[in-house]
């Protein structure tokens, strides 16, 4: 249910012209990061989704049906993520309407299921590292196709259990506010007053307790575990390569399992350094929460997502 609110007015009739002109600058510069350079890598990428899929749904490739299951599961959790990401951080910079009368309706209910999508895909980026170290490391170990279905059926279910609370962490306000005309002089005049609809935090997620417990949640089960995993499932599958190198058979088909491992290997590595910045600001908003402080964001990770999950249609293209 909305609740209303009024703003504060303003209480002065001038205004620094030197903070405006910082604001404008940065607004610029979220504008061009998130308005222009985000889409032109993440839409590229939901093209590169959709190619990759339909390639990859050719019988005449000889790869096993567990990999296929487990990449094409990345590759719609992956579009998902970059769709969302893109309806909810790219598209307000270039349509203002849907900014202030779309968007904030909407911000609620597609931001958890951003995250769902980022949580699924992140671990079946994890489900694909194991099944290439299995099939590089214990070549004679075989993973059946039901064995796959049931890990992404598995992975939708933890995501969606981890990310559950999310769905109650906002809730939209109407709020008035009144707008002015800043005049090159400094000097303000009173516009109009709007009604507008604004998420705010719940009582839930401005609980202490509660942003500490989600902070360190995500930082175990989104970094750590992932990134730990990754590291030395990735090492494992690199020494094996190395290893193996020299004495391959004939079999096309064991050539390609190493080069399939190899590519994979390289978008683990994409992953690893897309997800350290994000790390980073975790930590830094876990020493936040401990200390009751709200610092900024010093850096946008959302750009680091359409880049990783962009980046790995390129490389699925060069093994497929």
């Amino acid at each position: 249910m909305n609740s209303s609110i009024k703003a504060t007015p303003v209480n002065k009739s001038y205004i620094d012209i030197d903070e405006v002109n910082l604001q404008s600058t940065v607004l610029t510069a979220i504008f061009w990061l998130e308005g222009i350079m985000m889409p032109t890598v993440g839409i590229p990428g939901l093209l590169g989704n959709v190619v990759t899929t339909v390639i990859l749904r050719k019988s005449e490739l000889d790869l096993k049906p567990v990999f296929r299951v487990l990449v094409t599961s990345l590759l719609v959790w992956d579009s998902i993520c970059l769709l969302l990401t893109l309806v909810i951080f790219s598209l307000p910079r270039v349509w203002e309407t849907y900014n202030l009368y779309t968007l904030p309706r909407l911000l609620p209910h597609i931001l958890p299921f951003a995250q769902i999508s980022l949580t699924a895909s992140i671990y079946t980026t994890l489900a694909v590292a194991i099944e290439r170290f299995i099939c590089v490391c214990k070549p004679h170990t075989k993973i059946s196709f039901r064995t796959g279905l049931l890990i992404t059926v598995f992975i939708f279910v933890f995501s969606l259990s981890i990310n559950g609370p999310r769905f109650f962490e906002y809730e939209l306000k109407e709020i008035y506010v009144q707008s002015y005309i800043a005049y090159p002089d400094g000097e303000l005049h009173q516009s109009e007053n709007k009604s507008v609809l604004v998420p705010f935090p719940t009582e839930m997620r401005r609980h202490p307790i509660y942003s500490q417990v989600s902070t360190v949640m995500s930082i175990l089960l989104l970094h750590l575990v992932p990134l730990i995993s990754l590291c030395y499932l990735n090492c494992a599958i690199f020494l094996a390569i190395r290893a193996r190198r020299h004495i391959l058979t004939s079999s096309g088909r064991q050539r390609r399992e190493l080069v399939v491992a190899t590519v994979l290997t390289v978008i683990v590595l994409v992953f690893l350094l897309c997800h350290s910045l994000k790390f980073f600001i975790n930590f830094v908003e876990l020493w936040a929460v401990i200390k009751d402080l709200s610092p900024q964001s010093v850096w946008s990770p959302r750009m680091n997502v359409v880049v990783r999950k962009s980046y790995h249609k390129l490389l699925f293209k060069k093994l497929l």
